[in-house]
């Protein structure tokens, strides 16, 4: 005869066993604002970084932006992170 999990003091059909209130940890509460305020800061973030993009894209190339940059890192740097993003 096959055990169908009743029998054995388990709910037919249950996979997983349920923790006892005792078991249970509150979430803190600077978790409960994690929560609460990630989705609006990363649609802030995404809609800023978009309005960045969109006037990097419609102001013209300034030589003298490279050359700052090109001080800082070397061009080979520069023209490779445009293949990285």
């Amino acid at each position: 005869m096959a055990d169908t999990g009743a029998a054995a003091g388990r709910e037919v059909g249950s996979t997983t066993p349920q923790a006892s209130p005792a078991e249970v940890r509150p979430t803190p509460g600077w978790l409960r604002f994690l929560n609460v305020i990630s989705p609006g800061l990363t649609s802030l973030l995404l809609f800023f970084g978009g309005g960045i993009m969109l006037l990097s894209a419609v102001t013209p190339q300034l030589t003298e932006r490279l050359r700052l940059v090109a001080d800082v890192a070397p061009i080979e740097l520069i023209e490779a992170s445009h293949f990285a993003g």
